[in-house]
């Protein structure tokens, strides 16, 4: 199942832009240079994989940013290669893998065949947006293979929720459509026929009017705690 998926864990951070950097990113070289004081540009960097290692994937990270910044005598390739290609995948069940990053140890492990999945991640998130009713209003609308999307302005729940839901289906699993976070230009899958599970940033879709968003879709406000069937 896990093959079928990516996973991905970004951190953002901000850097102090140079004038010649400002000039590159304006597109204005040769010309004068606004008269800004201190300018920071935001940067990110991301791990993909095929697991939900989401707390390893975001302390390694952590551990990458902060290495890049001291004068650490280890090279920052040779992080990403151990972290990367070093590193075994542990066993269902069997064996915990002990993970020496910089500043830390981690334990990686996963759950044994035909056991909760493995959930490397909070329910808070859930349960703090949204009611035990609307809980469990939502969960029998996934159980019923209805289409369901969330939405908040707060893009960093989106994924943990829906985690969190597919979860509760154990030890069913979801087969329709998977989209955690959708981007704007692929708003048109808001109208697909087949059963689908999505995020979406508030922004993109608070202009629609109730009356004209797709009558098939569930929609659940995790700002408001609200579901529009």
């Amino acid at each position: 199942e896990h093959r079928l998926k990516i996973y991905g864990t970004a951190l953002v951070f901000y850097e102090l832009l140079e004038p010649g950097d400002i000039d590159n990113l304006l597109g204005k070289e040769g010309e004068r240079s606004p008269s800004w004081g201190l300018v920071y540009a935001p940067k990110a960097i991301a791990v993909i994989g095929h697991y939900p290692f989401f707390h390893a994937y975001g302390e390694f990270l952590k551990d990458l940013y902060h290495a890049s910044l001291s004068s650490s005598p280890v090279p920052i390739e040779r992080l990403v290669q151990y972290f990367m290609l070093q590193t075994p995948l542990p066993p269902l069940g069997k064996v915990e893998v002990r993970l020496q990053l910089c500043n830390q140890t981690m334990l990686l492990s996963r759950p044994p065949i035909n056991r909760l999945p493995m959930m490397d991640f909070s329910y808070r998130p859930a349960f703090a947006s949204l009611s035990i009713e609307n809980i469990i209003l939502v969960f029998r609308a996934i159980c019923a293979e209805f289409s369901v999307c969330f939405e908040s302005k707060n893009a960093s729940l989106l994924t943990p929720i829906q985690e969190a839901f597919l979860s509760f289906l154990f030890p069913m699993v979801w087969q329709g459509v998977y989209i955690p976070i959708l981007p704007r230009s692929m708003l048109d899958i808001l109208d697909a026929p087949v059963p689908i599970i999505m995020g979406v940033d508030k922004a993109f879709i608070e202009h629609i009017k109730p009356e004209r968003r797709p009558k098939a879709l569930i929609f659940v406000d995790l700002d408001a705690n609200k579901v529009s069937i």
